[in-house]
């Protein structure tokens, strides 16, 4: 599962599903981005609602072996301890805001999960061009926006608030 369908965790399904993985969920709060994760090779989007707790919502991804935590927020990465099955693993990729996160060590430490932190452009750049380039990611649903070199500065400020809008 990928907590977070921003840019990082749209790339994330799209490499896994470049490594043939089938059973993709992505969870976010915008149903933009859902969206997009699903042209991107998601089987199933999870909407998260940050006003209930994670771990009400948490059923949903399935209990995967796996949770990749990509929002770079304290919600996601509750969620992620949560969702993943026990005995799993978490991979920590999303930037956290400030040098502190709550973590709910308890129940990490009931279900003995394991955690990974993850560098994201840790010498990977050629991998993920020649996946780019051989077509075996398609980048085109993360687009939210197009123009020429002119349009750069209006093109970066529309999409500024992080938020994808449907092309």
């Amino acid at each position: 599962a990928v907590i977070g369908a921003g840019p990082v965790g749209l790339c994330v399904v799209a490499a896994l599903r470049a490594l043939k993985r089938t059973r993709i969920v992505s969870g976010d709060v915008e149903p933009a981005r859902l969206r997009a994760a699903g042209r991107m090779g998601a089987a199933k989007t999870v909407r998260v609602s940050l006003t209930r707790p994670m771990r009400d919502q948490a059923a949903a991804f399935g209990k995967p072996p796996v949770v990749i935590e990509a929002g770079g927020t304290a919600s996601a990465l509750d969620l992620a301890i949560h969702a993943v099955a026990p005995g799993g693993t978490v991979m920590i990729i999303g930037i956290m805001d400030g040098l502190t996160v709550p973590v709910n060590l308890h129940a990490a430490r009931r279900k003995e999960l394991n955690f990974i932190n993850v560098r994201r452009s840790n010498g990977e750049i050629k991998q993920a061009l020649a996946l780019v380039v051989s077509r075996r990611v398609n980048l085109r649903p993360m687009l939210t926006h197009s123009g020429g070199l002119a349009d750069a500065d209006r093109l970066f400020r529309n999409n500024g608030d992080g938020t994808f809008t449907d092309i």
